[in-house]
This record gives C-alpha cells, sequence and structure tokens, in this order.
C-alpha cells in the first residue's frame, strides 16, 4: 500500500533512479539530470494478475472482481488511487497480445473492460487499438470514473466579505 512504500525511501530512490533512466531511453529527457527536472513523466507502475486485496478504506476487493492488482508512483510519491494517464496506458497495452499486460490477463478478459484494482478501488478501463504498417496506435481510451462526497459542513464567510449578499435584520 501508498505508506509501506512512503516509508521505505531506499525504494522511492530507486524507483526515480528507474523512471529517470527511463525517460532518457524513451527520448524525454536528454540526460538524468533534465529527467529530474520532468517528474510527471513517465509513472511507474507496478502490476500483478489479480489478488485478494484490501483498500485503504478496508473495504475487501476479491480477485474475482478485477483483472490486475495495480500501484502507482506520482510526481514521486506512491498515488492513493491511479492516475488516469496511467490507467489508460495500461489499458492500451493490455490490448497489445505479447504485452506483460496482455500476459497478466485471464484471457475471458480479452475484449470486455478492464477493471484495475488499485488502493482506492477498482476502476474500469478499456482502449481500443489499431495496428498499421507493424505500429500500434490507440484509437480511443475510456475510463468509468465516479463522484464522491469529498467534504459535508459549514463555511462561516463575514458578512464584510460578501457584499450584495444582503444582511439579515435582527429582530
Amino acid at each position: 500500500m501508498p505508506d509501506d512504500i512512503q516509508r521505505n525511501p531506499e525504494i522511492l530512490e530507486s524507483l526515480e533512479a528507474v523512471r529517470c533512466q527511463a525517460s532518457v531511453s524513451m527520448g524525454i529527457a536528454q540526460d538524468i539530470g533534465e529527467a529530474s527536472r520532468i517528474p510527471g513523466i513517465p509513472k511507474v507502475a507496478f502490476l500483478s494478475p489479480a489478488q485478494d486485496m484490501t483498500t485503504l478504506a478496508g473495504e475487501i476487493v476479491s480477485a474475482a472482481e478485477c483483472d490486475i492488482l495495480v500501484r502507482m508512483i506520482s510526481l514521486g510519491q506512491p498515488h492513493r488511487a491511479i492516475p488516469v494517464t496511467g490507467a489508460l496506458c495500461i489499458a492500451a497495452t493490455a490490448r497489445i497480445d505479447g504485452s506483460l499486460v496482455s500476459g497478466m490477463l485471464d484471457t475471458a478478459c480479452g475484449s470486455s473492460e478492464l477493471r484495475l484494482a488499485h488502493p482506492s478501488g477498482v476502476t474500469n478501463v478499456d482502449a481500443k487499438l489499431e495496428r498499421q504498417d507493424g505500429t500500434w496506435y490507440a484509437a480511443s481510451a475510456t475510463i468509468s470514473r465516479t463522484a464522491r462526497r469529498l467534504m459535508d459542513g459549514y463555511v462561516y464567510v463575514p458578512a464584510a466579505r460578501t457584499p450584495g449578499l444582503g444582511v439579515v435584520p435582527r429582530a
């Protein structure tokens, strides 16, 4: 889980070194120094075949409810859910026969939505790919997201800060 990774600075340092080298190898940065100044890309992800897990909220997600287990590092920190960009890239990679991601999947889910288990739950993603002259292209990628309440409460603002809203006369 994110807190376990966060408590181990050696792991984070190693993952950052891998991310920077990948950035240079992909042509995103010209050298490691430049890569270290571009912390947002590429992302680092840990993937495994589906397995039972417990979310940060303590909810149980069974292996039958997901296709792949994902943990991601975003901007040098363990992500508490899954970044949308990472989720969509995993969806696209899952559609390429022979990729590490496709190899983790039960063949039955080959054309259906992919269910990615992450520290906060499960996110459904999908991608349609086309191959032209031996090169894969993403024709589309989709993600299902839910809205959840982030805060419930009151905010008290001084009347002087809200001109024009009117003041309720005191009785």
